[in-house]
């Protein structure tokens, strides 16, 4: 066989270092396309890459999957804290906070918000930087 149609141990290498081998101890596949997970950063196939298919220990799902819906009431959302009950959560806010049940207007945010005409999002900073 001529030199230029041979496969050698160097070619398959080169093949090889093409794409990355999946991270998923139970997988091991070699994906020319790898996912790379965001929380830990490792390579992964398209069976592997979310998070809960890798077991990822770098991911919290408290702090990513945060709820907010809105007051059927006054339309303004209501951060509910990891842990708690959406609806013990919703009741409180309708009792005390809502300005439709208890007769008081939204209080004006003191937030700085953009100076951009026609945007008026509010600007947050890290907590303890001012």
């Amino acid at each position: 066989m001529s030199a230029s149609g041979s496969v050698t141990p160097e070619r398959d290498q080169q093949l090889l270092d093409i794409g990355k081998q999946c991270s998923a101890p139970s997988c091991l596949v070699v994906d020319f396309l790898p996912f790379k997970c965001q929380h830990c950063a490792h390579a992964f196939c398209r069976d592997h890459f979310l998070p809960a298919d890798h077991q990822c220990d770098k991911y919290d799902a408290a702090k990513l999957d945060r709820v907010a819906p809105s007051c059927p009431l006054c339309n303004t959302p209501v951060a509910i804290p990891p842990g708690q009950d959406p609806n013990v959560r919703m009741e409180e806010h309708i009792n005390t906070q809502c300005s439709v049940m208890t007769g008081r207007s939204a209080k004006a945010k003191s937030a700085p918000t953009c100076a951009r005409p026609k945007c008026g999002k509010v600007l947050f900073s890290p907590s303890g930087v001012m």
